[in-house]
């Protein structure tokens, strides 16, 4: 039974990893393809849990008082979803939260089962991944350049995501990790000028797309890791190293060399280096005005898609959209429970400042990955957009099964899940694979309504077109399935 559990993790890992590389579903936009495949995971990654119950396996959580926080914050969040204009959608937020903690405990009880080869493995999935989206940038440059148009187009350079925004969102989680073979002693060593070329590679790319926001979370993680000791500013420097070589080969392919072929050059990266806010002071005050007219249990879950504004169906801002749709105290809650985890784990990592062993620099390059993320999160859509809640979750689990056992006050307490949460993360499938079913063949008829309606870009939430609220009959399906209107 748990060889099955182990085969059915990696195939879910196989899956992940493949996402944006190979069209799984042609007919769908790249975001629900995305969406589709979150679903799928977690739908495996539900069977791999029950025979991990059923092996008994027992995994680092939190002790009894953040186990109750986390409990606490999801009853608000269903409280809030039953309260909300549109239930089914609210539910169907909870449900991704759920899955994604469930997601983050399987990887932490196999992690702890299995031991430092999950580390390789999952390092291994991470590195293919970026591996193969690194080749397709280059082959696209390469076609680029000599097919004779005369011109070069940066964001056509970046397939494998539909939105360059996206494709920063998941090498702001992938940059971290790279280095590890650089500063880790033990055969990963032997990876390390492949590792390094790489990492300088996807600083290429995430130059390219001119996502501001890994700027600013890779900064703030470098700031923050330098002072833990020894191994942050090491990693500190491998990063600031491998960006300014990054740096030097964005210049060079896309400001040199079609200069020396006069080619002309479109949606270059620093045409993108402003200071503006890209409209997000409209939906940031929107979500706002939201928390101040519904501190207590906000609008609902995702229920600012329901408030369509013309710029997007969510703030980009992490913690205001949770104040916003699930309350105040609910944020707080949140907060508390980040808090107190970073804090947990900066205590390790000082403690363990001079280390070069492989399990202590995994840890603090996952750390910093989430770190660097998680600052995004504040200026983008991290936390909303499905490949990145997949990363974000893993990581998660990953980090938390790191933690050793004297980590602080209950920190890794092993304990075995409770069968309620097996039902909610049961339950949450089941909600997930429903509106998956419900609206996957209706997804054109939908976006074509959105059109319709309200006109303008497609706003990302749960689909691709993200706005729930097109007018009278749209609680569900909209206009395309009557049956299933509330």
């Amino acid at each position: 039974m748990q060889t099955l559990r182990y085969v059915l993790s990696l195939g879910s890992l196989m899956l992940i990893s493949t996402l944006p590389l190979i069209a799984w579903l042609p007919e769908a936009t790249w975001h629900d393809q995305q969406r589709i495949g979150q679903v799928v995971v977690m739908a495996v990654a539900l069977v791999a849990a029950a025979i991990a119950h059923v092996g008994r396996s027992r995994a680092p959580l939190l002790d009894t008082r953040w186990r109750r926080f986390v409990v606490a914050i999801l009853a608000a969040g269903a409280l809030s979803a039953a309260l909300a204009r549109q239930p089914v959608w609210g539910m169907v937020e909870v449900a991704l939260v759920v899955g994604s903690v469930a997601i983050a405990w399987l990887v932490a009880v196999t992690r702890r089962d299995v031991g430092p080869k999950a580390d390789h493995v999952l390092f291994a999935v991470l590195c293919f991944t970026c591996a193969g989206l690194v080749s397709r940038f280059l082959v696209a440059y390469l076609s680029a350049v000599t097919n004779g148009e005369g011109i070069l187009n940066g964001w056509l350079l970046l397939d494998g995501f539909s939105n360059p925004r996206f494709y920063g969102q998941f090498l702001t989680l992938a940059l971290p990790l790279l280095v590890v073979p650089l500063m880790a002693h033990g055969w990963l060593r032997r990876y390390a000028w492949p590792a390094g070329i790489l990492a300088v590679l996807a600083w290429t790319v995430a130059i390219t797309s001119g996502t501001r926001g890994t700027w600013l979370g890779m900064a703030v993680a470098a700031a923050v890791l330098s002072c833990v000791g020894t191994a942050g500013r090491r990693w500190a420097g491998m990063q600031l190293g491998a960006a300014v070589a990054g740096t030097m080969l964005f210049w060079l392919a896309m400001s040199v060399v079609p200069q020396w072929l006069g080619i002309e050059v479109a949606n270059h990266a620093a045409a993108r280096l402003t200071t503006s806010l890209s409209l997000r002071e409209i939906i940031w005050t929107q979500a706002a005005e939201i928390v101040v007219r519904h501190p207590i249990l906000g609008i609902g879950p995702m229920h600012l898609a329901d408030l369509p504004n013309g710029v997007a169906a969510h703030p980009h801002q992490a913690l205001l959209q949770w104040a916003a749709e699930w309350g105040v105290p609910s944020a707080l809650l949140v907060t508390m429970l980040v808090g107190y985890g970073a804090w947990a784990v900066l205590g390790v990592l000082r403690g363990r400042r001079e280390s070069t062993n492989q399990e202590d620099v995994f840890r603090l390059c996952v750390a910093g990955a989430l770190a660097a993320s998680l600052v995004q999160a504040m200026v983008d859509g991290v936390l909303v957009m499905p490949y990145s809640q997949l990363w974000v979750a893993l990581l998660g689990g990953w980090l938390l099964a790191l933690q050793p056992p004297k980590a602080g006050a209950g920190v890794v307490r092993p304990a075995p899940p409770h069968a309620g949460w097996g039902l909610a993360f049961a339950a949450s499938v089941a909600m997930l694979a429903f509106v998956s079913v419900r609206d996957y063949p209706h997804l054109h008829q939908r976006e074509e309504a959105f059109v319709k309606a309200l006109g303008g870009h497609y706003q990302p939430r749960f689909w691709a077109q993200g706005v729930i609220n097109l007018g009278e009959g749209s609680t569900v399906a909209l206009e395309v399935a009557p049956r299933a209107r509330r």
